[in-house]
Formats: C-alpha cells, structure tokens, sequence
C-alpha cells in the first residue's frame, strides 16, 4: 500500500442486527427495538410514551413509520405493529421462576440513552429488554427477563 493510505480489514456483521431497529419517537425520545413477530416490534413503554406512532430506522438505514398497538407502564414494554417485515430475534429457552414484582437481569452491558428497548443477547439469543442504567454507578443496568417479555406476548 501507500504510505498514508489507510486499509481497512474487513467487518463482520453481526447477523442478530437484522432484529434490531432505532425507534423514534415524535415527542423527541431515542430507543431501540427488535421485532418478534416479522410485523410486530418490541420496545419499552418510555421510548413510546406520549405516541401512537413512531419513526423507526432499520439495520440497513430503511426509514419506515409503526403504530404503537399494546403498552405496559409497570413492564415498561410496548408493541409497535409494522408494514415491513423484519425478522424475529431468537428467545433464549430456559425458563425462570417469576413472582409479583418485574423480574429484571442486572448487566454490566453499557446502557445509553439510544438503546433503551434493544436486545440483551446472551450467546446469540434474546434473555432481556434494556431498560434502566443506574445513575449512581456506572457500568450497571437492568433488562427486563425474557419470561416477562414471553408472558406479555402472550397476552396479546
């Protein structure tokens, strides 16, 4: 090569990415979301508060616009029915034992403001839903469970 050219080794793309979008909501917040159902996208209640609609940017850049369809302000987990087929992100099969209260997953896994909503992948499979990073530690965040989310869509 030339000297001050600069090559780049070539990326991989994580194929889960596929599952995932940007949400965009009116009112001015940022999320993530995943679809679980090829016309049907999971996000949290926050990231939709406020909308029945909302913009949603896909992997690929594809802009496209979903209507807010289901809400749980105690889950903090909202549905967002879509046009554009998507395909779903793989749950993770084991089952945990729930309660009363939300059963969250505390992670070490950064959670920023933008990806509220996505995936918490654990060997390729969905175990949460980001949703809350600690504000008075850094490093530590909560994803609700995938027997919460499992349980939500089933109420549908």
């Amino acid at each position: 090569t030339q000297q001050g050219t600069r090559q780049d080794a070539p990326t991989e793309i994580d194929g889960r990415m596929n599952s995932v979008v940007v949400v965009l909501n009116p009112k001015g917040s940022l999320g993530a979301g995943f679809y679980v159902e090829p016309t049907l996208i999971l996000t949290n209640f926050h990231v939709v508060d406020g909308a029945s609609t909302v913009e949603l940017r896909a992997f690929n850049g594809e802009l496209f616009t979903g209507r807010v369809v289901r809400r749980d302000i105690q889950l903090d987990l909202a549905l967002v029915k879509v046009d554009r087929l998507g395909p779903p992100a793989v749950f993770a099969n084991s089952v945990a034992q729930g309660g009363d209260k939300v059963l969250l997953i505390q992670t070490d896994t950064a959670i920023n403001p933008g990806n509220s909503g996505g995936p918490l992948f654990l060997n390729g499979r969905v175990v949460g839903v980001n949703t809350i990073k600690h504000r008075a530690s850094e490093g530590i965040g909560f994803a609700v469970h995938y027997t919460e989310i499992v349980r939500f869509l089933s109420e549908q």
